[in-house]
């Protein structure tokens, strides 16, 4: 009977072993990054020449990953061979770069001659998001006048 418990236990220790070697084993670098963010990635204990492959963005021959724009969360495949094993990363592109979809000018559509007045500039991004930009844009007057 003790045996049988001995012999179980042993296997568990195995098993577990080998689970734990495994996951080291692969590519390792983040499994989130951000839209057009630049990320190293690497293989642990290569067997040789690794070549580098992406479904979407770039990575080229050292690892590197250029990750590409998104709209809205989305996951690539990262590969790298070497020798003869494959491995593969799943990597979550997070859309961390918003677009502004509409801009709008807040103020009186006529203003004296000789007056002053504050104008407003509210950007509204693909995300929902609303911000005031008024000191970020670019202003310019064109003069019109009313007979």
């Amino acid at each position: 009977m003790m045996k049988r418990k001995l012999m179980v236990w042993a296997i568990f220790v195995v098993v577990m072993t080998i689970a734990t070697i495994w996951g080291c084993m692969g590519i390792r670098g983040p499994s989130n990054v951000g839209e057009g963010t630049t990320t190293q990635y690497t293989l642990y204990r290569p067997a040789g020449e690794t070549t580098w492959t992406t479904t979407a963005g770039e990575i080229d021959s050292t690892g590197t990953l250029t990750a590409p724009r998104v709209f809205g969360a989305t996951t690539i495949k990262i590969m790298a061979q070497s020798g003869a094993v494959s491995y593969v990363k799943i990597v979550a592109i997070l859309n961390t770069i918003r677009d502004v979809v509409s801009l709008e000018v807040e103020g009186p559509d006529e203003v004296n001659e000789g007056s002053t007045t504050q104008y407003h500039a509210w950007a509204t991004y693909d995300d929902g998001g609303r911000e005031d930009v008024t000191n970020d844009v670019e202003w310019s007057v064109e003069y019109t006048t009313q007979q």
